[in-house]
């Protein structure tokens, strides 16, 4: 997966870490829904320190072109799934807005 920067392009790979709780949380940028779903996660990092909150991006086409709006509403890491092995919402046997709460 790639990390997608404020004016949209994929960056590096980064390695998400950080004490606590991690967040993952399958977004699509093209959903108003899930950009005010970014906007509810973003506050609960802002209230909570121990909670790492990463967002995952939908591979389909619209999501990927609006992928920076999520960076410009949040401070969270969002991530763009790519297609085939890579898509990380298969992998993770996820659906849109879907939320997974790992112990670190």
């Amino acid at each position: 997966m790639e990390r997608v920067s404020r004016d949209g392009r994929s960056s590096d790979r980064e390695t998400v870490s950080g004490g606590g709780v991690t967040v993952v949380a399958l977004l699509q940028a093209s959903s108003v829904y899930s950009r005010q779903h970014a906007l509810s996660l973003n506050e609960l990092t802002s209230r909570v320190s121990s909670v790492n909150v990463v967002g995952v991006n939908s591979r389909h086409t619209l999501s990927r072109l609006m992928a920076s709006q999520l960076t410009q509403l949040t401070n969270l890491t969002i991530l763009q799934s790519g297609s085939g092995l890579k898509d990380a919402w298969s992998r993770l046997g996820g659906l849109k807005d879907d939320v997974f709460i790992y112990d670190s």
